[in-house]
């Protein structure tokens, strides 16, 4: 498992992207719409999404194979309501 972002709900995405860009002197990375931005620090893989959506603020992980992160997740309920999202996402048949 590997952190791919922060996610960071804003409510001004100029003013946070100008907080990233010129205080940090952090590159884009991305822009998407009106609505988002990710940010590249200096060193390091992951990267700091700014969105203005109403979603919590936190870590999004990249994992190499969802399917097998899935079956190793000891809440089955968990797993199963994961794995359903997924497979609504991607269109993947059910495993």
């Amino acid at each position: 498992m590997q952190l791919s972002y922060l996610f960071a709900p804003v409510t001004d995405l100029e003013a946070a992207a100008a907080f990233y860009r010129d205080v940090l002197g952090w590159e884009e990375a991305w822009h998407e719409g009106e609505t988002t931005i990710a940010f590249a620090p200096p060193e390091g893989d992951a990267r700091v999404m700014l969105d203005t959506t109403e979603w919590p603020a936190g870590p999004m992980y990249l994992v190499p194979d969802l399917a097998a992160w899935l079956a190793r997740q000891p809440d089955p309920r968990g797993a199963r309501a994961a794995r359903a999202h997924a497979q609504r996402e991607h269109g993947t048949a059910p495993a």
